[in-house]
């Protein structure tokens, strides 16, 4: 039995497929399943790249091989990360309506935003005269001098420049018989390339004696094997797409375009790429703009008016890519009067299509919706059930501006720091927000309440707590105190009131016993804390102190 194949369409990759890109060309070494983009939970990819207590941090072994010690070039990478980060995340969230193959996106990204950002990376290179940056850029103008017709490959050029770099006389066979093994497709990872230095190190000592000496030469082929290989990867990775030759020869030229762009306004250099790569796929943003445009329709107020505009954009194929726009619009129509089954409808079907396609923001808000929905479902969330919608919320959300306060009001005191919180939680709890103010503004008063199940039970916890020596079973102080998240109802009454302000509910008149709550005495609040968590009260306790609180 024969599948249908359905084709992947252009869209741009998102940070952590550009983070794996970069690491895989410097030859790092990871298994398949280390991939960044290869976790389904934002967390454990968070984690992968910033590392935790027992693992080294994807970034750090990237800052390591690239800056080594000198902090000013570590800096330069970390901004140069950050804007990265910034430019492609902002782009996936504009819709990207094309019938283009994947293939084709994927070779004018590398012209219009990889190469330029390796350009980048390389003309402040010059800055770090002793970096492995500033030695791929002398290796790359090398090659560029010998390339003649297109017949020299990089890697003979890398060859020939190693060679040189061994001082004549020094004896060193072992290495060279490495050398002359490694080919375009027989690229060495970074740890087996420091097994090769520290064997080229033991083969030097045979003939020259001083360990200054020694450590200057390795130290200068080390750089050479690093940059030169690095390169050939970027060659590599990309030969299905660019030929080697027009890749460095791309990447030359854009260096010293890099340097009469300098002071030039950043954010107009970004957009201007932006347009750039639309206009290979939808020139001028033509179907784009439609598209949006129907998202934001208001003049589609029935179903018969929502199938005339299927049908009338099915007579044009290119036209009928709109289609979930038209999903999005209908959804939100149908969430206005209360119809969430149908609604739901529509928002899966821009899912479906946005495992292929960039839809930007009507994928993000559709997946925020989902989520909403789900928890409005008597039936809790199994674990990890809500992570694929998270991810394409996360994956098609631009960067927002989120303002943090340092400090929170609790029982313990006005100025009480906040407790941790996990990015999953932190956007589930956006996607509440987003659901329950899409809902005000439309004049439907706020349905998803994650805090419904918590306050049934907070009743019974406030009479609990008064009793002499009692304390909450830990099974009920471990259950989420926020349907579908990690939240334990400690943290949720340290700090109810940002929560329920968080998750645009704090003029709900559903939650009768945590409005009780907020009424209490500070001791009574307090004295309910430490019920429900004596050891996390006693931390809180001696942190802040309170006034109001007697032994």
């Amino acid at each position: 039995m024969s599948s249908t194949v359905i084709s992947s369409y252009v869209r741009l990759p998102v940070f952590s497929e550009v983070i794996d890109g970069l690491a895989s060309g410097l030859g790092i070494s990871r298994n398949k399943e280390d991939a960044l983009a290869h976790h389904r939970s934002f967390d454990t990819r968070i984690k992968a790249y910033n590392g935790s207590d027992n693992r080294t941090g994807l970034e750090k072994q990237l800052l390591e091989l690239i800056a080594g010690s000198d902090e000013e070039l570590r800096k330069c990478m970390i901004t140069q990360l950050i804007n990265i980060e910034t430019e492609i995340t902002n782009a996936r969230a504009i819709p990207l309506i094309t019938d283009a193959l994947e293939v084709e996106g994927l070779r004018h990204f590398i012209q219009i935003w990889v190469i330029p950002w390796i350009a980048q990376l390389l003309n402040a290179a010059h800055q770090y005269p002793k970096s492995i940056l500033m030695t791929a850029l002398k290796l790359l103008e090398i090659h560029i001098d010998c390339i003649d017709d297109c017949t020299r490959n990089y890697v003979d050029t890398w060859k020939r420049t190693l060679r040189q770099a061994i001082p004549d006389g020094v004896n060193v066979p072992e290495f060279r018989s490495i050398l002359t093994k490694i080919d375009k497709r027989s690229q060495r990872k970074h740890s087996s390339i420091e097994q090769d230095l520290a064997n080229l190190r033991d083969e030097i000592q045979s003939s020259i004696a001083s360990k200054e000496e020694i450590d200057t030469i390795v130290d200068e082929i080390g750089k050479l094997y690093l940059a030169g290989m690095a390169t050939m990867r970027l060659c590599a990775m990309a030969a299905d797409i660019i030929p080697e030759y027009k890749l460095l020869t791309l990447l030359f030229d854009e260096i010293y375009t890099c340097i009469l762009e300098m002071g030039d306004d950043q954010g107009e250099i970004r957009d201007n790429r932006i347009r750039m790569y639309w206009d290979y796929f939808d020139y001028d943003f033509t179907l784009s703009t439609k598209y949006k445009k129907i998202s934001e329709c208001v003049y589609c107020d029935s179903t018969e008016k929502f199938n005339q505009l299927r049908i009338k954009l099915h007579k044009s194929k290119q036209k009928s890519l709109c289609l979930p726009a038209v999903d999005f619009r209908e959804g939100c129509w149908h969430l206005q009067h209360g119809r969430n089954d149908l609604a739901q409808k529509c928002f899966s079907n821009i899912i479906d299509v946005a495992r292929n396609r960039q839809l930007g923001e009507t994928a993000s808000g559709a997946a925020s919706f989902l989520i909403a929905l789900r928890l409005i479902d008597s039936k809790t969330p199994k674990f990890q059930e809500l992570t694929s919608l998270m991810r394409v919320r996360i994956d098609n959300m631009s960067q927002y501006d989120e303002l943090k306060c340092a400090v929170t009001p609790t029982p313990f005191s006005q100025y009480s720091y906040p407790m941790k919180i996990s990015s999953y939680d932190l956007h589930l709890i956006m996607c509440v927000e987003f659901f329950n103010n899409f809902l005000t503004q439309a004049g439907v008063s706020p349905v998803c309440n994650p805090l419904q199940s918590f306050d049934a039970a907070l009743k019974n916890m406030i009479i609990k707590s008064r009793e002499p020596d009692a304390s909450l079973k830990k099974l009920e102080r471990n259950k989420p105190a926020i349907v579908g998240t990690s939240i334990k109802p400690y943290q949720l009454l340290r700090e109810s009131i940002h929560y329920r302000v968080a998750l645009a509910l704090f003029c709900s008149t559903d939650l009768l016993n945590l409005d009780a709550y907020d009424k209490l005495q500070s001791y009574d609040q307090l004295r309910l804390l430490r019920f429900i968590d004596p050891e996390q009260f006693q931390a809180d306790l001696e942190e802040y102190n309170p006034s109001s609180w007697r032994s």
